[in-house]
């Protein structure tokens, strides 16, 4: 038991160590090709126009989407509660967050371990 444990342990850092690399490589390679893009737009802009005007299209564009990456960062982010005490209320934030519903998954396993508890305390010792 203890092996296949251990052997369950391998496989996850494994598949852990392996995502991690794939996911640098693609982060690497997608930031040298955003670098030839980015000379080969700056090469047509200055064709057309100055190098001021290239600089200024191109530095826009990365602030843009800069800022459309920001946002949905920040809209994907979820606020957690502390168990700090407020004083106005008398009460914690813990317990608010006690009483706000919570998702069907979560409800269905606290529900399960809250049945497997019970059914261990039913048993005669």
């Amino acid at each position: 038991m203890l092996q296949r444990i251990a052997n369950d342990v391998k496989d996850t850092a494994r598949a852990t160590a392996r995502a991690a690399l794939f996911s640098t490589l693609g982060g690497f390679f997608a930031l040298v090709g955003t670098g030839f893009l980015t000379l080969a737009l700056w090469l047509l802009l200055v064709s057309v126009e100055s190098a001021l005007f290239a600089a200024t299209v191109i530095g826009a564009l990365y602030c843009a989407f800069g800022f459309i990456l920001l946002a949905v960062g920040l809209k994907g982010r979820k606020h957690t509660t502390t168990d700090s005490y407020e004083f106005s209320s008398g009460r914690s934030q813990g317990q608010e967050a006690a009483n706000t519903p919570r998702e069907p998954f979560l409800q269905m396993a606290e529900g399960f371990a809250m049945g497997l508890q019970a059914g261990r305390s039913a048993r005669s010792p």
